[in-house]
């Protein structure tokens, strides 16, 4: 075990059964696995993916995991492939560079990466159509959240997919168990906006929870969107779209922020 890394490897039978079989995966599909580990879910995946005439991806940043994982792949079929580095270099250019129109990504996220991985999807030009995620319970609560009780991360989720956990998962099932609670976090891609319309959202959206208990007037007027806005200017859109000055970010849904992202980078 690798603490460094901050894995804590999912032993329970029944839970990876449940996540293997809960991908999503379609006929001829590539499922993208996330740090494979020792391949306690692989082994899991590998069956599911074979009935279904896939291919697995594996990315996996141990070099002690190495041999094993791609024994485990090779073994299985010639489809399959290991990518050896870092998910946060490797996952922005895989889609394009293996040029995958429809796949899925699995895998048990260490909790340090996880909202970094989060904002890697959301930028994506082949974005996965669902993506299952075993992460820390406190981060699924918070992924999930909808208005009233939204968040920065539930509102740039909002933006590419719908987040719904499947499954809790305590912190016995692990090896070592994390001093936390975990949960199986889904993803389903909605792709209802495209990729300069999603940067936006997110540089608004940002700018709106940047002090979550401010009014989105003030918060807009402090932010530093390629340009500064005028309080009027502010006003004005905020009349047209029929939102009140006194508002807080946590109760704006994702086609509300959508909306006013448009008309401010069209206000320019």
């Amino acid at each position: 075990m690798r603490q460094k890394l901050g894995q804590h490897f999912l032993k329970e039978k029944e839970t990876l059964s449940f996540i293997a079989k809960n991908t999503k995966l379609k006929e001829g599909e590539t499922l993208i696995e996330i740090g494979p580990g020792h391949g306690e879910l692989t082994n899991f995946l590998l069956p599911e993916i074979n009935k279904l005439n896939g291919s697995l991806f594996c990315i996996e940043k141990d070099q002690g995991f190495f041999e094993k994982i791609d024994t485990l792949l090779t073994s299985s079929s010639t489809k399959n492939r290991l990518f050896r580095g870092d998910v946060r270099e490797i996952l922005p250019i895989l889609p394009d560079a293996q040029k995958l129109k429809n796949y899925v990504i699995v895998g048990n996220i260490p909790y340090y990466i996880t909202s970094f991985l989060f904002r890697i999807i959301s930028n994506l030009s082949i974005k996965p159509h669902t993506t299952t995620l075993l992460i820390q319970k406190e981060v699924a609560l918070r992924a999930t959240q909808k208005p009233p009780h939204q968040n920065l991360l539930s509102a740039i989720i909002s933006s590419f997919a719908d987040a719904m956990i499947i499954k809790q998962v305590p912190r016995n099932q692990f090896s070592p168990p994390p001093k936390v609670d975990s949960a199986v976090i889904q993803l389903i891609t909605h792709n209802q906006y495209k990729k300069e319309e999603i940067e936006r959202y997110i540089v608004v959206t940002k700018a709106l929870f940047k002090h979550p208990r401010k009014t989105i007037l003030n918060n807009l007027r402090e932010a530093d969107i390629e340009k500064t806005f005028k309080k009027n200017d502010i006003q004005n859109i905020l009349t047209r779209l029929n939102i009140p000055e006194n508002t807080r970010a946590q109760v704006l849904s994702s086609e509300t922020i959508m909306e006013l992202a448009k008309m401010l980078y069209n206000e320019k």
